[in-house]
């Protein structure tokens, strides 16, 4: 009789873990699902703030009706590691004019971006001779220092800059897939934000070409 309860009470608490394994594999399985279903965060940026991005929306519009800020997702977060620039600042007495015009200050003035010096410089016919690589640097014109917080290789740059506010950067960028990127960065937490375009720029871009015309280069 001992025997049979024995087996008995061992069968029943089997029983039990088992039940209680699928409870917990449906209840990891309904969280996954959940994960699954959640959408990937979006740009949040109107392009009517700031007249820079206006015209680069308006630009890649030209090329495909349907391009729009709705289509850029998040695509990576990261932390940044500023270090020493390698070009010089508009307070250096060896800092060219030429790049007065593209650099890209703050509301406050207090700072600015300058992503032109180190990727080309002028020959004697006014024209444009670039670099394989781009440094983006970050000029504090107050503390007078330069720090890089940014750097593409050739296969991929920065068309345009603007600030989003005093601490935010928003760089516009291309590269050789035609895939267009949108970068946040913070530049006191030293943060970035990459929101990626949904899909290919099917037509070849000159909006580079176009931005150094307009500023009077060849």
């Amino acid at each position: 009789m001992k025997n049979i309860i024995h087996i008995l009470l061992i069968l029943t608490i089997f029983s039990s873990c088992r039940e209680q394994k699928k409870l917990t594999n449906n209840k990891v399985s309904t969280i996954e699902t959940i994960k699954l279903v959640l959408k990937p965060e979006k740009l949040n940026i109107d392009k009517t703030s700031n007249i820079i991005l206006n015209n680069w929306v308006d630009y890649y519009r030209s090329l495909e009706p349907s391009f729009s800020l709705d289509n850029f997702f998040i695509e990576k977060v990261d932390t940044l590691n500023f270090i020493q620039g390698n070009v010089f600042g508009n307070f250096d007495k060896e800092f060219n004019k030429i790049y007065t015009d593209f650099i890209v200050f703050s509301p406050n003035q207090k700072q600015y971006i300058d992503f032109d010096s180190y990727h080309w410089s002028i020959d004697e016919a006014n024209t444009p001779i670039f670099s394989p690589d781009q440094e983006i640097n970050l000029i504090d014109v107050k503390n007078q220092t330069v720090k890089r917080i940014g750097f593409n290789g050739p296969s991929q740059w920065v068309e345009n800059v603007f600030w989003k506010d005093d601490t935010t950067v928003i760089l516009l960028e291309n590269s050789n897939e035609r895939i267009l990127r949108i970068s946040e960065i913070n530049v006191i937490n030293q943060k970035i934000k990459i929101f990626k375009y949904k899909s290919i720029i099917t037509i070849k871009s000159d909006y580079s070409e176009q931005r150094l015309v307009k500023k009077g280069l060849k």
